[in-house]
């Protein structure tokens, strides 16, 4: 998955980074506390509880990977999914509220 655009309440669109750092469907872990740096590489395994991995890496050009044990992910209902976004460098600055 590659989320590389965000749409603001105006309707304007900026050109993003951003990094998937956690899925959550309902009723399992939260949201995650964590420090956002350059390095930053994220490796959920899929638990029994919602059997959902997830490999992402602020490094990567991509957003993040999605697995299921082989099998074809589905996101039900209510998942959360927790992202770490920053403005593309030379993108509009409006997401910095300049």
């Amino acid at each position: 998955m590659t989320f590389d655009q965000a749409r603001l309440a105006n309707g304007q669109q900026i050109a993003i980074k951003s990094t998937l750092v956690n899925v959550s469907p309902e009723g399992t872990a939260g949201l995650v506390d964590l420090t956002v740096t350059p390095e930053l590489k994220i490796k959920q395994e899929p638990t029994s509880r919602h059997g959902y991995g997830l490999t992402s890496s602020v490094a990567d050009s991509n957003s993040g990977t999605l697995s299921a044990n082989g099998k074809n992910v589905h996101l039900v209902k209510r998942t959360a999914l927790q992202f770490a976004v920053a403005p593309v460098a030379g993108a509009n600055s409006a997401l910095r509220g300049n």
